[in-house]
C-alpha cells in the first residue's frame, strides 16, 4: 500500500525517512563534486577580450600592407621580393607596436583603478593627502591589499609586454644566419602565437585576483555603473577578505560555514556592510555612518581587524574607525598593546561601550556578545527595504570614474 502524508511525516520527524531507511549524512567538504571544466575564471579579467579583440585586428593591417605589393610581371623579382621583405617587416613592427599600446592602455586604465582605490589607504599610511599619493608611494606601501595589487600589476604586464616584445625579434642583432632563416613572417607568427598561448594559460589557470574583486565591488555596489539597486552584503566582504587571505598566505583559514567562527565572522562583516550601505546611501542612513570602502581596504589589509581573533575588539575597532578614524583606531591598538584594557583604551572614544554593544547581541539567537551586534544591525536595515540615492561628495571613493589626467599613474 502507499504511505500515506501522516506516515511520510513521522518517519521524517524521527529521522528515519523512505520508509524507515537511516537519514544520509552530510557530504564533508572532502566528498563534494570538485568541478573541472568551467573553464570561466577569467571572467572578472578584463584583459581577456580587450586582447582577444586586438590579436583580430591584424586582418586589417594585412590588407592594408597587401596594398603596397609590386604586381608581378611588372617588376623584376629581386626587386619585387625587397618590397615584400620591407613590408613584412613593417607588418611585424607595426601590429607588434599595436599590440604593445593595447597592453599599455589596459594597463594604464587598471594603474587608475589601483590610484582610485587605493590612494587614501595610502595616503593615511604615509602621512599624505589622497590627492598627493604617487606611484612611488604605492610602491612604499605596506598595505597587504596594496601590495597584493601592486605584485600582481607587475607580474603580468611584465609577461604582457614579453609576449608582445616577440613581434620585434627578427630586430635582433645576431647575425646574418640568424636574419635569414628568422624572418619578420616568423617573428609575426610567434607573436601571434605566443598572445594566443597566454590568454589559454589564462583560460585553464587564471583566477581573479583581490583587486579585481574589489574592482567589480566598487562598480556594481558602490558606483552603480554596472546595476542599479544593489546593496553591500556582508558575503560580499568575506569573499573579498577570503581571496585576499588565500593570496597572500595569511594565517587566516576559513572557518567551516556551520560553525561558530563562521558566524561570528559573518556578524563582524555584516557589521560592516551595513555602516558602507548606510555610508554609499544604498539604504536609509540611520545612524553616524562613516565607513568606506578605503577605510575597510586600510583596517584590513593593515591587520587591525584580524577576523577569527577576538571578536569583541575587531568590533569595536569597526566602531572607532566609523566614528572617528583609522589613525584613532591605531591609537587604541597601541595604548593595548602598552598593557590597557579594551575598555579602558576605548574610554576617551565616542562609541557604544562594551557593555553596550553585548547587550544589542543578545538580541540575535545565533551568536553571542559583541559578535552579534552586526545581525541585529542587518536584520532591521532588510526590514527597512532599499532605498538608493545619490550619495555625498564627501563621502563617495571615485572608482574608475573617466580622470584621464589620473591615467599617467598608471604601475609598471
Amino acid at each position: 500500500m502507499p504511505e500515506t502524508m501522516e506516515a511520510k511525516l513521522k518517519d521524517t520527524e524521527a529521522g528515519q525517512p523512505n520508509g524507515g531507511a537511516p537519514a544520509q549524512v552530510p557530504a564533508s567538504v572532502a566528498d563534494t563534486p570538485q568541478i573541472r571544466g568551467l573553464f570561466n575564471q577569467q571572467s572578472n579579467t578584463g584583459y581577456w577580450p580587450w586582447a582577444m579583440a586586438a590579436l583580430g585586428a591584424h586582418y586589417i593591417f594585412e590588407a592594408v600592407f597587401n596594398l603596397f605589393k609590386l604586381p608581378a610581371g611588372q617588376h623584376s623579382e629581386g626587386l619585387i621580393a625587397k618590397r615584400m621583405t620591407t613590408l613584412k617587416a613593417l607588418y611585424a613592427a607595426t601590429f607588434g607596436l599595436f599590440m604593445v599600446g593595447v597592453t599599455d592602455f589596459y594597463r594604464r586604465r587598471t594603474g587608475q583603478d589601483m590610484r582610485n582605490l587605493f590612494a587614501e589607504p595610502v595616503g593615511w599610511e604615509l602621512g599624505k593627502r589622497p590627492e598627493d599619493v604617487t606611484v612611488d608611494d604605492i610602491k612604499k606601501s605596506t598595505n597587504s591589499f596594496v601590495k597584493d595589487a601592486r605584485d600582481n600589476s607587475i607580474r603580468y604586464n611584465t609577461r604582457r609586454f614579453a609576449i608582445n616584445s616577440t613581434f620585434f625579434s627578427f630586430l635582433l642583432p645576431f647575425g646574418k644566419t640568424f636574419k635569414e632563416h628568422w624572418t619578420p613572417e616568423i617573428a609575426l607568427g610567434v607573436g601571434m602565437g605566443g598572445n594566443a598561448l597566454y590568454l589559454m594559460h589564462d583560460v585553464l589557470n587564471r583566477k581573479v585576483t583581490p583587486f579585481e574583486r574589489l574592482q567589480g565591488f566598487s562598480n556594481s555596489k558602490l558606483n552603480h555603473n554596472d546595476r542599479i539597486g544593489e546593496h553591500v552584503t556582508a558575503l560580499d566582504l568575506m569573499n573579498i577578505y577570503d581571496l585576499h587571505s588565500r593570496n597572500n598566505d595569511t594565517s587566516y583559514v576559513t572557518p567551516a560555514m556551520n560553525s561558530a567562527q563562521w558566524q561570528s565572522n559573518e556578524a563582524l562583516f555584516e557589521r560592516m556592510a551595513d555602516l558602507m550601505n548606510q555610508t554609499y546611501h544604498n539604504v536609509p542612513v540611520r545612524e553616524q555612518a562613516n565607513f568606506t570602502v578605503s577605510k575597510f581596504i586600510y583596517m584590513l589589509g593593515k591587520g587591525l581587524v584580524k577576523p577569527g581573533e577576538s571578536p569583541e575588539k575587531n568590533l569595536a575597532f569597526v566602531e572607532v574607525a566609523n566614528r572617528c578614524d583609522v589613525k584613532t583606531v591605531e591609537q587604541v591598538a597601541q595604548a593595548m598593546s602598552n598593557g590597557a584594557s579594551l575598555e579602558t583604551a576605548l574610554a576617551p572614544y565616542p562609541i557604544p561601550s562594551l557593555a553596550e554593544l553585548s547587550e544589542n547581541g543578545k538580541t540575535n539567537d545565533n551568536a553571542q556578545g559583541i559578535g552579534g551586534f552586526g545581525a541585529k544591525v542587518m536584520a532591521e536595515n532588510r526590514s527597512t527595504g532599499r532605498a538608493v540615492s545619490p550619495p555625498p561628495a564627501a563621502q563617495v571613493d571615485k572608482i574608475a570614474q573617466g580622470n584621464e589626467a589620473a591615467a599617467g599613474a598608471a604601475l609598471g
